[in-house]
């Protein structure tokens, strides 16, 4: 439903909400990991963890509604220096997660799990797998920056 009031025109609810991995919403994501992770010049957050386990996540997202049905990759890099998010390339990435944008969305929605995708066939792995499970514990509060984004974003 709009929203009217005698000195604005009318304007949707959905007012503010951030499309699923539009450049907003890549940008709030990089915020979010930040505000999770800190950076080594903050002195906080976990940048000394983050120094002894860097880790490079790729994903490849296909069937993206926005760009016409094409594909969308990035990088999501969490080192010393603080947590990165790079659009358009998935080469440094330790570990490429290839999925369609329905799924993405389902895990970054909380609908689904990475598990339950994985066993559907609805997300595939390549790369260094060992390396994402030995690092499980920093890839889930990684996850969590995605979650504080959940009621902020438009899903479609």
């Amino acid at each position: 439903m709009a929203t009217q009031t005698p000195d604005a025109p009318e304007q949707p609810e959905s007012e503010g909400l951030l499309d699923f991995l539009s450049p907003d919403w890549l940008a709030a994501l990089q915020t979010s990991l930040t505000e999770v992770h800190g950076t080594s010049e903050q002195g906080g957050g976990n940048g000394p963890e983050l120094a002894g386990t860097p880790l490079a996540v790729g994903q490849i997202v296909t069937d993206v509604p926005f760009l016409g049905g094409g594909e969308l990759r990035y990088t999501v890099s969490l080192a010393g220096g603080g947590p990165r998010v790079s659009v358009g390339s998935v080469q440094s990435a330790d570990v490429v997660l290839v999925t369609s944008y329905a799924a993405a969305a389902a895990l970054a929605a909380g609908e689904r799990t990475a598990g339950s995708l994985l066993a559907a066939g609805d997300i595939k792995l390549k790369g260094d797998v060992a390396r994402l499970v030995a690092v499980v514990g920093l890839v889930e509060r990684a996850a969590g920056a995605t979650r504080s984004l959940q009621e902020r974003t438009r899903y479609r």
